[in-house]
């Protein structure tokens, strides 16, 4: 069937046209309506991104795009905020991510980091590490805002590690922000570019009405709320 047949059988279906006759106004809010669904803008694409260990052969490094590559995009990208949360930090992944994060606070975007571990738990120094490697980066510091969230009574904290930019695109996976989850590990997440973005953001957001949301502030090497 050619594509004119196609469309004179779907007029017959939808009763616009028949042998006898033709529902012309009918067949003028056909054509508005098909006019505006093809106006209309592709919905934005999420992608699913993994880190996967080179070393299993069981598992194919090209089922998904590569979450390092692609956070690291994204970090580049923003332009008015960036939010970094993620409850283990590293300085060998604070290497990794540098030269992106450049290049978002050069673009004039403003940093959130939320963390923990920083004026507590003294047996785990990585997040302090990540920490002080950022308050020590002149092209960072200024535009960094560190914050810890933890209940201090019943030790309630956070899991979820979230990257957004500008609040239009959004990381929520696996993986924290350290060597071993850029790099090493099984790790599996997406990038949101549809409105859950939003609703993610929203959610860090209401974060700093928290009791729980301490912002930090570091001196001598040493961090306090």
């Amino acid at each position: 069937m050619t594509d004119a047949e196609t469309i004179v059988y779907q007029l017959a279906v939808e009763e616009i046209l028949d042998d006898d006759h033709l529902r012309v106004e009918a067949l003028r809010e056909s054509f508005v309506g098909a006019r505006l669904l093809t106006a209309q803008e592709e919905p934005p694409e999420n992608t699913i991104v993994a880190t996967i260990p080179y070393d299993d052969p069981a598992l194919n490094p090209g089922m998904f795009e590569g979450l390092h590559g692609n956070l690291l995009a994204l970090i580049r990208s923003a332009d008015d905020d960036l939010v970094l949360m993620s409850p283990f930090l590293s300085e060998r992944a604070y290497e990794r991510l540098r030269p992106a994060l450049h290049t978002a606070t050069d673009n004039g975007a403003s940093i959130t980091l939320i963390t923990r571990s920083l004026t507590y738990d003294e047996d785990n120094d990585y997040n302090r590490e990540f920490a002080r490697a950022v308050r020590n980066d002149e092209r960072l510091a200024p535009y960094t805002t560190t914050y810890e969230y933890i209940d201090d009574e019943t030790w309630t904290t956070f899991h979820a590690k979230i990257v957004i930019a500008d609040g239009e695109r959004a990381y929520l996976g696996t993986a924290n922000l350290t060597h071993t989850g850029l790099g090493d590990n099984l790790e599996l997440g997406v990038i949101f570019c549809d409105d859950t973005a939003s609703r993610i953001t929203a959610l860090v957001e209401s974060l700093r009405q928290s009791e729980f949301f301490h912002e930090v502030t570091a001196s001598s090497g040493s961090f306090r709320r």
